[in-house]
């Protein structure tokens, strides 16, 4: 499994088809505070900063990747979104390393335990879980009302999810609760067919790819896809940081647009607006004095080829 189509990457001669772009901001009187007034974010943040240099081998990564790498968790620690997929830099012993700091975090606060390391090893990539909120979502039959599962192939349309979908979330929930809960190892028997949707679902996107094999390298070539993301705006976390990170992205993604014809939920400002919804309703449960916002952006490219 490569990277997910989170990145829609694009070859040398991928040119956007045409492009136009929906804002959608909110000014929140009051995001992610405690008591004091101080954020639960950067606290959150600085928390991990500080497990994460309590780690020797992780004492070599650029410490701008390391704050941004603390921010992306600190979202899936408090509950903002279910996952984040580390992608800004490379661990020669993921299992081993990234274990290790979830071991630290949780000896510091509880508000780890329900953080977990999810490692798929024929493609070397980590996902850091809320299993909290993941089993919430699944509770609550996220994976119909929220998701469309979409075939690659032609003809490019919505599927059901693929059995084994369920039954790899249902392995990474059987942590929930554990001691031993800390990474989980997906089997390397697992096909893209159910490595590429899990991906999705674990980071939210609200449509997921299934494609048949990623062996084909034109998969979504000249298909006109809806790209959006969603960005929350923040004060800066880390005064040492340079340049300072003030936005993060908590996902982005890519869609066909001819789906939108004849699926509502898939018409752009339709899930321009569900996107926004979604996540400042898990943000205004908390409460601070200052200002954020939620930016929900929208352009339509036209790719050589998309990575899955």
């Amino acid at each position: 499994m490569r990277k997910s189509h989170a990145a829609a990457s694009r070859s040398a001669r991928a040119t956007p088809a045409f492009t136009a772009t929906i804002n959608i901001s909110i000014t929140l009187a009051s995001f992610l505070a405690n008591s004091s007034g101080s954020l639960p974010l950067a606290e959150t943040a600085d928390a991990i900063y500080k497990a994460f240099s309590a780690v020797p081998s992780l004492g070599k990564i650029i410490r701008e990747k390391c704050y941004k790498f603390c921010i992306d968790v600190a979202f899936v620690a408090l509950g903002i979104r279910s996952g984040y997929l580390l992608d800004i830099f490379s661990i020669g012993d993921a299992v081993s390393t990234l274990s290790r700091l979830i071991v630290v975090l949780r000896e510091r606060s509880s508000l780890f335990n329900d953080l977990m390391h999810v490692y798929e090893p024929s493609s070397d990539q980590s996902f850091f879980v809320n299993l909290g909120l993941l089993g919430n979502r699944l509770k609550s039959d996220d994976l119909n009302s929220w998701i469309i599962f979409v075939q690659t192939t032609s003809p490019i349309s919505p599927v059901l999810p693929p059995s084994s979908v369920s039954q790899l979330l249902s392995q990474i929930l059987d942590n929930h609760g554990s001691s031993c809960s800390i990474t989980l190892v997906l089997p390397p028997s697992v096909g893209t067919d159910s490595l590429i949707p899990v991906a999705a679902v674990l980071l939210e996107y609200p449509v997921a790819y299934t494609p048949a094999s990623i062996s084909s390298q034109a998969t979504l070539a000249g298909v006109p896809l809806d790209v959006y993301e969603c960005v929350v705006r923040h004060p800066p976390i880390f005064a040492r940081s340079a340049p300072q990170q003030t936005g993060t992205s908590l996902v982005k993604f890519s869609c066909p647009s001819h789906l939108a014809w004849r699926f509502p939920d898939l018409e752009p400002p339709r899930l321009v607006e569900r996107i926004r919804e979604r996540f400042l309703g898990r943000i205004q449960q908390f409460s601070s004095h200052a200002d954020m916002r939620v930016d929900v952006k929208h352009h339509v490219e036209t790719l050589d080829r998309v990575a899955l």
